[in-house]
């Protein structure tokens, strides 16, 4: 998928990879917090479960203009990290 997106070098496909984990993290931590002030469990969990979907959209274009762009994957990867 980055290779596709134009990321080639293994030290940018690293970074990436890191950011996602973090984004994985920060996600678990402002939604957490978000979920236990407002005991919205259902609600968070549906609009994740569309936010990913979304997210996930660009990834998965491979003859799209979407799906060659870094910075638009790039930014999908983190958002469905967080998601």
């Amino acid at each position: 998928v980055m290779k596709r997106g134009g990321i080639t070098d293994r030290r940018a496909v690293a970074w990436a990879g890191a950011g996602f984990e973090c984004a994985i993290v920060l996600g678990g931590i402002f939604l957490g917090k978000y979920v236990d002030g407002t005991k919205e469990y259902r609600k968070v969990t549906v609009a994740c479960i569309a936010l990913s979907l979304i997210c996930i959209l660009p990834l998965g274009l491979t003859e799209h203009k979407f799906g060659q762009e870094p910075v638009i994957l790039t930014g999908a990867l983190f958002l469905l990290g967080f998601f």
